[in-house]
């Protein structure tokens, strides 16, 4: 998979039943890399979901994660929005020893998550710099 998309996040509303499934449109390096957070529209209040509190079914396309499905429990209130954001984590898994053969689809694939790791860097930043200036501006 080539990581052509930008999309890492996901943000929806919610509708307070349990039995909503909502679509992840993002790739993921593993299963394990998402994160979902409710906030409370009218007070702005948000709340991190733990890993209990809702299940992530991915969607394998040629051996990578493309995307998926997710399913809250408890249900989110239909005055509250949910957004799933790609989280993953800083670190080198792939090794090349000297004089070996590797794959290209290994190499690939490390190239992805680092490519991954890059757009989350810069969202959180360009994020952190939002609430910075918006900081600056109160005080004015």
């Amino acid at each position: 998979m080539l990581s052509s998309t930008t999309t890492q996040t996901a943000q929806l509303t919610g509708n307070a039943s349990t039995s909503i499934t909502y679509a992840i449109g993002f790739p993921l390096a593993d299963a394990a890399d998402i994160q979902a957070i409710t906030t409370v529209t009218a007070t702005g209040v948000s709340t991190t979901l733990t890993s209990g509190q809702f299940t992530f079914t991915p969607t394998i396309t040629s051996g990578r994660i493309t995307g998926g499905t997710a399913t809250t429990n408890p249900a989110i209130a239909a005055t509250s929005t949910i957004r799933f954001r790609r989280v993953t984590p800083r670190t080198q898994t792939f090794d090349v020893v000297q004089g070996s053969r590797f794959s290209a689809e290994a190499l690939e694939s490390a190239l992805d998550k680092m490519t991954m790791i890059l757009q989350e860097i810069e969202r959180d930043y360009l994020a952190a710099d939002v609430a910075i200036d918006a900081r600056l501006d109160a005080l004015e």
